[in-house]
């Protein structure tokens, strides 16, 4: 999926004799996408086209990345003038001169269809065999530097997993670092190959956030399936209630370990383990761990959540793997790995 945003803003980055900014139609006639020959030989302007360049300067306009400068006359795309807002403008200059080429905006203006294709190779599939002796699947993302993200479990409740391509090629594990705090419920997974898929980039979630969950659910008589939900950030989780006026009024009882969570409204389900949950600007805020259990029972003996509810740790976790780890041992059977 192309980036639009990016070449929009340094194409406007212009100044000429004291003149600033540059016309729409000047970006139009740089781009062969945007005209077509009919069938007389005539050369016309895809006017569907520039529509969509014409709209998405507008959200640039309104977000302060593009400011619009005159217009000569009646409002055409021959007479609108922008000029970029410099990053030196920015609160954040080097954060947002990341964001811009990695698509942040692109993401915000056309929606997650855009985005889930733009990611689409990024999110891979962990095969393995469980401790039954049965075919077992979770999902990992890629994040850069060769590295993947899953949930711990996904490797740890497996006797051998294997990481592969959607091709079903597999993918060379070097090595994987879990967390020192065995209650997060992430692990990295290092390949020595050199990985040509788009990265994410983390961000940080927030309730109410609208969201994107990518991963490969289990679906019978089906083979790996990247499947895709949309829904909304719904609530933190604390591994403790607590009342105003200084006083412990109640602690609540989880089968949940004892740390930060949030919860979505996706109808995820046991492969989505690992999966990352992704925001309107297409970073990842979050690793999809479980499911929930409903009211009947509670994991001892009850049911998985009906409505579909997951339980997700935050990206800020990620990090902190790469500062403080355990590096466990593992072997190559020549088909899948496994834990020593």
């Amino acid at each position: 999926m192309e980036l639009l945003v990016p070449k929009l803003y340094d194409f406007f980055d212009y100044q000429n004799d004291g003149n600033l900014g540059r016309t729409l139609f000047e970006f139009v006639e740089s781009r062969q996408d945007c005209f077509f020959d009919d069938k007389y030989g005539y050369r016309n302007i895809n006017m569907g086209k520039v529509s969509y360049i014409s709209s998405i300067c507008r959200k640039m306009a309104e977000d302060n990345l593009l400011i619009r400068l005159k217009t000569n006359g009646v409002e055409c795309f021959n007479d609108v003038y922008f000029v970029n807002l410099r990053p030196d403008n920015f609160q954040y200059p080097e954060l947002f001169s990341s964001q811009l080429a990695y698509g942040y905006y692109d993401f915000a203006y056309n929606g997650f269809p855009f985005t889930r294709a733009h990611f689409t190779n990024s999110v891979v599939p962990v095969i393995g065999i469980n401790k039954k002796g049965d075919y077992d699947i979770g999902t990992a993302y890629y994040i850069d530097d060769n590295e993947f993200v899953t949930a711990a479990h996904c490797i740890t409740g497996l006797n051998k997993f294997s990481l592969q391509y959607q091709n079903g090629k597999r993918i060379k594990v070097s090595a994987v670092l879990f967390p020192d705090n065995d209650n997060i419920d992430l692990a990295i997974i290092k390949s020595e190959e050199d990985i040509q898929l788009t990265p994410f980039m983390l961000g940080e979630p927030g309730v109410l956030d609208d969201i994107l969950v990518m991963g490969y659910p289990p679906i019978p008589g089906m083979d790996t399936v990247l499947i895709s939900e949309t829904g909304t950030v719904n609530t933190f989780i604390t591994p403790a209630q607590k009342a105003s006026d200084g006083q412990i009024i109640a602690e609540t009882k989880s089968y949940l370990p004892p740390m930060d969570y949030f919860m979505i409204n996706c109808r995820v389900k046991g492969g989505n383990s690992g999966g990352p949950v992704i925001n309107k600007h297409g970073l990842v805020i979050g690793t999809v761990v479980s499911l929930v259990f409903d009211s009947k029972g509670g994991s001892d003996g009850g049911r998985y959540d009906l409505m579909g509810f997951g339980t997700c740790i935050s990206s800020e976790h990620i990090p902190k793997i790469h500062e403080n780890h355990t590096k466990k041992e593992f072997g190559y059977d020549g088909d899948f790995y496994f834990l020593k």
